[in-house]
């Protein structure tokens, strides 16, 4: 008895056509069963903005124009007081004219002068009760610890002078360097200047390194503490 064998299939006939896919459901609402997952995004993300740096209330950061201006008033106390010592000390230089006769101060006796009465003079006013020197006072700048404002230590005015980098001046004494070491600091004095106007908290390179910054009320005529208690 054989088997029976399986029909096969007339050549030429074509193969039955396959069932037409269902028709898509319409979504549902957001949130509903019905919603079709979505695939995951994968594109960038635009950043948040950075928001702005917070300050005690009634204080803003001290604007750079206010600083310059502060600084250059205190140098120049700084070089007049120099130039008095030096002299009172008996190194300066006395010239006789036919009509008059007057003293100078220059060379290695009044860098040596002037780096190391600025030094004396602003770590002694940066650290005394006001917290500014005589220039910050005029524009009611103060200068403090960041961000809590409490008063700098010694050895964070110690740093701040450093940043200054008025040591630079120093250097001069050395007859290879006279010219390198004026044109460095002033190099680097605008670097300073350049790097705190781009920070928003307005610390350049100086106070960064010794952990300062500097505040002054948003109205001058407001009465407002110094720092926060």
């Amino acid at each position: 008895m054989s088997e029976p064998t399986p029909a096969s299939e007339p050549i030429g006939v074509p193969p039955p056509a396959e069932p037409d896919p269902a028709p898509a459901q319409p979504a549902g609402p957001p949130g509903s069963l019905d919603q079709p997952a979505q695939p995951a995004a994968t594109s960038w993300k635009v950043p948040a903005p950075v928001a702005e740096v917070p300050v005690a209330p009634g204080l803003v950061f001290a604007d750079i124009p206010a600083r310059l201006v502060a600084y250059i008033i205190d140098a120049t106390i700084v070089g007049i007081v120099g130039s008095g010592v030096a002299i009172a000390l008996g190194f300066g230089e006395q010239r006789v004219t036919a009509t008059s006769s007057s003293v100078w101060v220059s060379g290695n006796t009044l860098a040596v002068a002037f780096t190391l009465l600025g030094l004396v003079y602003f770590v002694f006013f940066w650290t005394g009760g006001r917290r500014a020197t005589i220039g910050q006072r005029i524009f009611d700048i103060q200068v403090g610890n960041a961000f809590d404002g409490r008063p700098l230590s010694l050895d964070q005015a110690l740093g701040r002078w450093v940043g200054y980098g008025s040591f630079l001046g120093l250097f001069g004494i050395l007859p290879a360097l006279g010219g390198l070491a004026a044109l460095a600091e002033l190099a680097w004095v605008v670097v300073l200047l350049l790097t705190a106007g781009r920070s928003p908290t307005k610390q350049g390179l100086h106070d960064r390194f010794a952990n300062t910054a500097l505040v002054r009320p948003s109205g001058r005529a407001s009465a407002v503490p110094p720092w926060p208690a």
